[in-house]
């Protein structure tokens, strides 16, 4: 009889457990897609904007196809002040890149941004500073700035905090 109920009460912590999984990928009930690991280097060699690695090599969730808007932003720029800083979501712990875009391109990317950001399900993780372009973090967002900078023969807005990037010639 005892080992019926060892048996018993180990179908029935597979029951309970079926189905669990790390809290951290997915809130309950949400399925956030595949995890995407898309820490590739962004201009500069910073991160990349659409995500990669989380906080301690924790999980990268993906927003999926909401948040592929960013790429097709215009960053072309002629002066300082016609670049603005888009804080754009990169995964679901909350983690954030500091973008820097063209300011024609501000309405867009605030309302895309906001449908991006309703995509991801809370993982219950903690979220880091936001990156900048240049590589620098900040967790006070007011600190970053956009500049216009040139990259070979166009001209390009990025964000830093104290490092503004230096414009790189034409090869």
């Amino acid at each position: 009889m005892r080992s019926l109920g060892l048996v018993t009460h180990v179908a029935l912590f597979v029951v309970l457990c079926w189905g669990c999984g790390d809290s951290r990928e997915r809130g309950p009930g949400v399925d956030s897609g595949p995890v995407r690991d898309s820490g590739g280097p962004g201009v500069d060699g910073g991160p990349g904007v659409d995500g990669g690695p989380g906080v301690d090599g924790g999980p990268s969730v993906d927003g999926g196809p909401a948040c592929d808007f960013v790429s097709d932003l215009e960053r072309g720029c002629t002066t300082d002040t016609t670049c603005v800083v888009g804080v754009h979501q990169t995964d679901c712990c909350g983690n954030t890149t500091a973008i820097g875009i063209n300011h024609s391109e501000r309405d867009r990317f605030d309302a895309s941004e906001a449908v991006c950001r309703e995509t991801y399900p809370l993982c219950e993780c903690p979220s880091g500073p936001t990156t900048t372009d240049s590589g620098e973090t900040a967790f006070d967002t007011a600190e970053i700035r956009a500049a216009c900078v040139a990259r070979g023969p166009t001209m390009e807005c990025l964000t830093y905090v104290s490092m503004r990037p230096e414009d790189a010639p034409e090869e």
